[in-house]
């Protein structure tokens, strides 16, 4: 869950605004996941790995993409199928009728 609380976001705001200054907000998909991978790896190289420390960090990204997707691409994705239309019946709210 990335809703800590706020002073322990401050803790980190110093660290992504240098970062995202450094690349005058533009970053490619290359450097984002290096950015992510080399934080995955300092947290290994300082905690040690193990399958629970795996585990632990493969679930992190994984709740990283679950709630981007949650709350940002979908609401994205939901005004370009209102501007560009449905790809099939498929795509209608209502479920289709299942043989």
């Amino acid at each position: 869950m990335p809703y800590i609380e706020k002073n322990v976001r401050k803790l980190h705001s110093d660290t992504i605004e240098h970062f995202s200054a450094l690349h005058a907000g533009h970053i490619t998909a290359g450097e984002l996941n290096y950015l992510l991978t080399s934080l995955c790896h300092a947290v290994i190289e300082r905690q040690g790995l193990n399958y629970s420390k795996a585990n632990e960090i493969m679930g992190v990204l994984e709740c990283v993409k679950m709630e981007l997707y949650r709350t940002v691409i979908s609401d994205y994705e939901d005004v370009k199928r209102k501007l560009n239309g449905n790809i099939s019946e498929l795509d209608k709210n209502d479920l289709p009728k299942l043989s």
